[in-house]
């Protein structure tokens, strides 16, 4: 599949996406993903496991920021690093979630939906942490999620109390 065999559907959303960036890179890195092994997208979605209607979603509407889980889903499929299928330290600037939460969610390969039901905190605060509308993230929710995903809850504290102590320095 190239981009001459993309239909003129798609092409015409790709402005829609203007001034998206995030969206748009998704996007692209999806796109490139389907071009380098031929598949179109219900056959991508069929190798991922995610709905045909949700990979249609990806390429003709423009489409919100990609949950972890899905991205994870998508980069095991193919072998990649969940960057190279979207830069969330690139999209988030939280502190929180690039610097201790993202790192190891990917080292133990775990979602925001896992991540959910081990620490009963909802998916939709998780999601927004992860999409960088919470900044400064509840103590009692630092220490809930360090605890379910085995890490010190201390050391996760005193980063942060350090982070915040630079940048007020700054």
């Amino acid at each position: 599949m190239t981009m001459d065999n993309l239909s003129e559907k798609a092409k015409n959303k790709l402005n829609e996406y203007n001034g998206k960036q995030y969206q748009l890179e998704f996007f692209h890195n999806i796109f490139n993903i389907m071009s380098k092994n031929d598949l179109s997208p219900r056959e991508f979605a069929q190798k991922t496991g995610l709905p045909v209607s949700y990979i249609s979603t990806l390429i003709y509407r423009p489409y919100n920021i990609p949950s972890i889980d899905v991205v994870m889903k998508i980069a095991n499929t193919f072998n990649l690093s969940v960057n190279k299928i979207f830069n969330y330290k690139a999209y988030n600037k939280n502190f929180f979630f690039n610097q201790l939460l993202l790192p190891e969610l990917l080292k133990q390969n775990i979602g925001i939906n896992e991540l959910s039901s081990r620490t009963g905190i909802t998916k939709m605060l998780l999601d927004d942490i992860k999409n960088g509308k919470i900044h400064n993230v509840n103590m009692i929710n630092v220490i809930s999620i360090a605890k379910a995903l085995n890490v010190d809850p201390a050391k996760w504290l005193l980063k942060i109390g350090q982070n915040r102590i630079n940048a007020n320095r700054a």
